[in-house]
């Protein structure tokens, strides 16, 4: 019961038991406050779930934010062409709900099989005290709950012994509907019986049906000399049920199909939904005014020690949703160029294609940008391999923890190590270098964009260990490399002292970083600057409104903007996205092109008429008009990609 476990914790340390918003009265016990100490939740949120309100706690540790703000930079007006690609060079057309079914069936058939059966003997026992219930074999039982487990749309419930919120019992009577439909039982009474323990409703004792439940009464009816024994056997068995289907999921999804289902790897994330390609603006403006509403300090994360791929990686990635038709020409090429370094086997070649799939993905997201150099080259091969090979292994296909294949591995790393090895006379790395390395400099400006969502919108922004500048990192433990902080040290002696040369020539030497923006300084930049600019105004970014901008012209799907204000202070932010396609993905972007504007324009409220505003990155101060007839993005953005600018 984890609400109670926060509410000890807080009472502990002298804090208020259920107190949780900022001058808010909690509409749920009546009590009001914020809890005595700061307490986020590991909590992972899926599809529409929401953090319980009456937890006293400030937020979750962000994952649900990582997705979000990754999301935004995901094309969503490609998801077919990005489908294609992925069925063209499968030859097969995948299908991420069905894939993630089967492999929650597998982890309660392997590593969770034990954990099953006491379920299954614990539902059996309850069943023996009804007479409706007998007749269930231990069989039916654990099959009908495989299948709803497998079925079931979240990590889990949060039943208590004072009964099931209605989002529990939602989410219940979804699962076991989801289960019915699919199982090739005769008897599918079973499930009325499983959903009834789990929801806990049944019929009042005086009205039992003799018959057993109507078609249209589904809640077993009880013996009153059994009822209050059974209801507390049930809600033992529900306990015990919310915290199996929690390891399930993440087993399932996190540890397996994530590692199968290679459409587009930025979206295989903790708490991600692959099969969501790509996240609206008006969804991100919404869910950052839910935060601000409900959870104004919960944190954001956009890195974490259990990222399948550093921002950085996905940051990139995400490029490839804006150029399907480069990306497959890309594929087309790379494959016939490697087809004689896959090894044949009886039955297919190794790595499959789905692996290669990944491989190229992997590669262009996590490229060294001193590749060329041959021991940077060589380093990087091998963690490379580190990650392939622990991604088949969790993938369970080919090879597993349990059963390692040898022979599959071996040839992976053979594959692996022939497209990487000699660059000066590499079919391969001639084609893959400058294509890759186009890339990474559109995904750069990804990440200073999304760096500069994560520090300005409402909530508590977290930066992962080295992700000051660029850090192309994989999966665990690749994530968890010594960090050169004497470089980070380094790089920000160098900002702060080109900063306080004063602001005469301010936006050249910030338009300077964008051209030198390999070395990791514009992110720098980028995050040093505001994290100063919140100290200096805490209030703001803690309690600010949040505000929408509305943005017209050409491009204005390319931009998201939104103004903060507190009392007489307002801040103004402006992102844009999708640089790939804004600038052409034949331009290199680190000239950058105020032009590719054209003629989009920000409109300001007109409460903010008049008023001047300073760019905290170039220094330039800009005046909103009194005709309100907004700002040129060509103007804001001549310099810099991204504007954060302060009222003055």
């Amino acid at each position: 019961d984890p609400e109670q476990y926060f509410r000890r914790l807080q009472d502990a340390v002298g804090g208020p038991p259920a107190a949780v918003r900022r001058g808010r009265r909690d509409e749920q016990d009546g009590s009001g406050g914020e809890p005595a100490i700061y307490l986020v939740v590991e909590k992972i949120l899926g599809g529409d779930e929401r953090l319980r309100r009456t937890w006293p706690v400030h937020g979750t540790t962000g994952y649900e934010f990582a997705n979000l703000v990754n999301g935004l930079f995901v094309a969503a007006r490609n998801r077919s062409a990005m489908d294609h690609i992925y069925t063209w060079f499968l030859t097969r057309r995948p299908d991420h709900g069905e894939l993630l079914h089967r492999c929650k069936k597998l982890i309660m058939k392997t590593a969770l099989a034990s954990e099953l059966n006491v379920l299954a003997h614990q539902l059996d026992t309850i069943s023996e005290s009804n007479r409706h219930f007998r007749d269930f074999t231990l069989t039916n039982l654990r099959e009908a709950l495989t299948e709803v487990i497998a079925c079931f749309p979240i990590y889990r419930t949060y039943v208590t012994r004072d009964g099931a919120a209605p989002e529990d019992l939602a989410c219940v009577k979804q699962a076991v509907a989801a289960a019915r439909s699919r199982s090739r039982a005769e008897d599918l009474s079973v499930f009325d019986y499983v959903r009834a323990v789990l929801t806990q409703e049944f019929t009042d004792p005086g009205d039992e049906n003799p018959a057993g439940p109507a078609p249209d009464n589904p809640e077993p009816a009880l013996q009153p000399s059994a009822a209050p024994a059974f209801k507390e056997a049930a809600r033992r068995f529900t306990m015990k049920f919310q915290q199996y289907t929690a390891p399930v999921m993440a087993k399932g999804m996190e540890d397996t199909s994530f590692y199968i289902y290679n459409r587009l790897l930025s979206l295989n994330e903790v708490g991600g939904e692959p099969e969501k390609f790509g996240r609206s603006l008006d969804e991100f403006h919404r869910l950052n005014q839910e935060r601000l509403a409900l959870w104004p300090y919960a944190m954001l994360n956009t890195s974490t020690h259990d990222s399948k791929r550093g921002e950085d990686v996905r940051a990139r990635i995400n490029v490839l949703s804006e150029i399907p038709d480069p990306w497959r020409e890309k594929l087309r090429s790379w494959s016939r160029i490697n087809r004689s370094r896959r090894t044949r086997g009886a039955e297919t070649s190794r790595p499959d294609r789905n692996d290669e799939y990944a491989l190229y993905q992997t590669l262009v997201g996590s490229l060294p940008l001193d590749a060329r150099e041959p021991a940077a080259l060589e380093a990087y091969r091998l963690r490379v391999e580190a990650a392939s090979i622990k991604a088949v292994r969790e993938a369970k296909v080919h090879s597993s923890w349990i059963t390692p294949n040898p022979a599959y591995e071996q040839a992976l790393s053979r594959f692996l190590d022939q497209i990487l090895r000699n660059p000066a006379d590499n079919p391969f790395w001639e084609d893959f270098f400058p294509f890759a390395e186009r890339l990474a400099h559109f995904g750069m400006l990804n990440s200073v964009a999304q760096t500069l969502l994560k520090l300005t919108v409402p909530g508590v922004p977290d930066l992962y260990q080295g992700n000051e500048i660029w850090r192309y990192c994989l999966v665990d433990p690749d994530n968890r490399r010594p960090v050169d902080f004497d470089r980070r040290r380094q790089l920000l002696d160098q900002v702060r002292t080109r900063d306080g040369e004063g602001e005469a020539d301010r936006a050249q030497r910030s338009a300077e970083l964008v051209h030198t923006m390999e070395d990791g300084r514009l992110k720098l930049y980028v995050t040093w600057k505001t994290l100063r600019f919140r100290r200096r105004d805490p209030d703001l970014f803690r309690t600010g409104s949040y505000q929408p901008l509305v943005v017209k012209g050409a491009r204005k799907e390319h931009v998201c903007a939104f103004a903060r204000g507190q009392g007489e202070r307002t801040i103004l932010v402006i992102v844009p996205r999708f640089f790939a396609t804004l600038l052409g993905f034949e331009h290199d972007p680190r000239t950058w092109n105020a032009s590719a504007w054209e003629d989009t324009r920000v409109e300001l409220p007109r409460d903010l008429s008049g008023k001047s505003f300073g760019n905290i990155f170039t220094g330039r101060v800009i005046e909103a008009n009194r005709e309100n007839s907004g700002w040129l993005l060509s103007g804001v953005l001549k310099h810099f990609p991204v504007a954060l600018l302060a009222s003055v």
